[in-house]
């Protein structure tokens, strides 16, 4: 009974991957599959003890704070003096890329072992960094944390924000389009950045307002994000 009363929630979210677009009824399987195995699995452990949790909220804000600093020196300092293609970017990347992984590697044991720690355990600071961190995961990551990040969400213990975050990487990552607007891609012409093809594009609003998202005018606004192609055809 407690699996059924967990798949209801996720029903919810897979509705729409099955209307959207006509996509493939092996990818609505795939997902409710994925979740139903995961969520049978997830549990919110309060028996860990505070020192525990202390120890990895620090652990996660500190893994953070080194990947930010890494990310600034990237993109602020050695992408506008040597360029995206120089040796100079190569190498911090590729350092950055293995450090990404390492943390990635960190927050599955820490989730396989214990859920996705929610805001009441670890902080909303360290709660969001998480889903940051697993933004930054390989997609095999995501794809095996995401239903445990959806159900801390469900539950009022993380954003949903980041859920349709990963969500919509993921989805994007196995080839469909996004559902709830929140990637982006730059323009290789213009260099401005541009919404990335949403499915269903006019009813996106209806699903970001059942996530308590804002609508996707004000957040694109928001982040200095182009929809104008939105509601074309070629992204429908």
């Amino acid at each position: 009974m407690h699996n059924l009363l967990l798949l209801i929630p996720v029903l919810t979210i897979a509705e729409p991957l099955y209307k959207i677009n006509k996509m493939k009824i092996v990818s609505l399987i795939f997902f409710l599959n994925l979740t139903f195995f995961s969520f049978s699995q997830n549990r919110i452990n309060k028996t860990i003890s505070k020192q525990t949790l202390d120890s990895i909220k620090n652990t996660i804000i500190e893994k953070d704070s080194l990947a930010v600093d890494m990310r600034i020196k990237l993109f602020d300092e050695i992408m506008p003096k040597h360029g995206r293609n120089s040796d100079e970017f190569a190498k911090v990347r590729e350092i950055l890329i293995k450090k990404d992984s390492l943390t990635s590697n960190y927050l599955k044991s820490i989730v396989l072992k214990y859920g996705w720690l929610g805001k009441s355990q670890i902080g909303e600071e360290a709660n969001d960094i998480a889903y940051v961190m697993l933004l930054h995961s390989s997609i095999q990551n995501q794809v095996e944390l995401l239903p445990y990040l959806f159900y801390s969400c469900s539950i009022s213990e993380s954003n949903w924000e980041g859920y349709a975050w990963v969500m919509d990487r993921v989805l994007i990552a196995k080839g469909h389009k996004q559902i709830y607007g929140k990637e982006a891609q730059q323009d290789p012409v213009t260099k401005l950045w541009e919404i990335y093809p949403v499915a269903d594009a006019k009813n996106i609003n209806k699903r970001r307002l059942k996530l308590g998202l804002l609508p996707i005018e004000e957040s694109a606004k928001k982040r200095g994000i182009s929809i104008k192609k939105l509601y074309n055809k070629v992204y429908k």
